[in-house]
């Protein structure tokens, strides 16, 4: 196995012998890499793909449960083993109670013990990340399946969801936000509650007119509706909290949707500069996560523009306007992006509505190679 390929173990301990102990023992078989105090640990954790972390509970500044328990939070897939000489009751309560631990073991250790838990610990970690890629892509598959479904049923929705897809992940990067998995699910299906829509608002909608702070609060009622639907959904925890945070405690994924929602909203009746504008002196909306959408719509906006027949629109591209019919009937939502599934039902509507054409948004390469 090439020094790449091997595990990544992180070693936390007060200690300098310990930690060179430790290094000895299992430097043959996995990528080493050592913090004399929790903090530290915890920057690595940050920079380095930690499969197991090993701990000490006595340790001073932070002790070995509380960055345990901070180190699930940042990074709960990674086993957490705790090797100490601190063998007390209460010590392994908070150990198994606040940083959810895998193994206690005791000072000293035998080297086929500590190995063994190590091999053990990363076995779960694999697991564990094997079973979130199937979660994913189970979950992914059945968001474009509804997508499909929802842009048949409310076009008006569909696109809503698209350009809420785009804004987030692509405004991500700038505020350090690397789970996009949740961001995508999140936006894709942050519109199923908008059957809730007062008949009002939903026209308003339809026929892209200016909306009232009421319209846009009945929105925003609604993709927190979606939240509380997929709650009966089991391990979709982060998705939901992105659509229906606690209140008092929007995390930054849900403020970054919740600014997404604000202004795709406001794009409706006003110039996306000009939205933003108005955001900033609502005040409501984090000056980064402005900052971050607005240079995602700006980028947006200058990528290359292209007209086609609707039968000749390629897979990958993004609906640039909204197609509608000569008597205003919407049939597809500006950024929507165009599926290989999609593109049959764009074949259809050319056959019945023939000369009729789309504005699209040329796909970027990496979305070319994606459809």
């Amino acid at each position: 196995m090439s020094e790449h390929d091997r595990p990544v173990v992180l070693c936390v301990d007060d200690e300098p012998q310990v930690l060179e102990a430790l290094g000895d023992m299992l430097r043959r078989s996995y990528r080493i890499h050592t913090a004399s105090q929790g903090f530290e640990g915890l920057r690595v954790l940050d920079e380095e793909p930690v499969e197991v972390i090993v701990s000490d509970m006595r340790m001073p500044v932070l002790d070995g449960a509380r960055f345990l328990g901070m180190a699930r939070d940042r990074a709960p897939d990674v086993t957490r083993i705790v090797l100490t000489g601190q063998a007390d009751a209460a010590a392994a309560a908070s150990a198994v109670n606040d940083g959810q631990v895998f193994r206690y073991l005791t000072k000293p250790v035998a080297r086929d013990v500590l190995l063994a838990a190590i091999e053990a610990g990363v076995r779960r970690h694999r697991e564990r990340i094997s079973e979130h890629r199937v979660l994913q892509d189970t979950v992914r598959g059945a968001t474009e399946v509804l997508t499909e479904v929802l842009g048949a049923a409310d076009p008006v929705a569909q696109g809503r969801a698209a350009r809420l897809t785009t804004l987030v992940l692509d405004a991500a990067p700038s505020l350090g936000l690397t789970d996009t998995w949740t961001l995508q699910t999140a936006a894709a299906l942050s519109q199923l509650g908008t059957f809730a829509l007062p008949a009002d608002t939903a026209a308003r909608l339809a026929d892209s007119r200016a909306l009232e702070p009421a319209d846009r609060d009945a929105v925003v009622g609604a993709v927190r509706a979606a939240g509380r639907m997929l709650r009966r959904i089991p391990r979709l925890d982060a998705v939901v909290a992105a659509l229906d945070p606690p209140s008092g405690e929007l995390g930054p994924a849900a403020s970054l949707l919740r600014g997404a929602v604000a202004l795709d909203l406001l794009c409706i009746g006003l110039a996306p500069a000009d939205a933003v504008a108005v955001l900033r002196a609502e005040g409501a909306i984090a000056e980064p996560v402005l900052d971050a959408l607005a240079a995602a719509v700006g980028a947006r906006q200058e990528s290359l523009l292209l007209e086609h027949g609707l039968a000749e629109i390629p897979a990958g591209s993004t609906i640039a306007q909204d197609v509608r019919l000569p008597d205003g009937t919407l049939l597809i939502a500006r950024g929507v992006r165009v599926t290989p599934a999609m593109t049959l039902r764009l074949e259809h509507l050319a056959a019945r509505h023939r000369g009729l054409r789309a504005y699209v948004h040329a796909p970027s390469q990496d979305e070319d190679a994606a459809a």
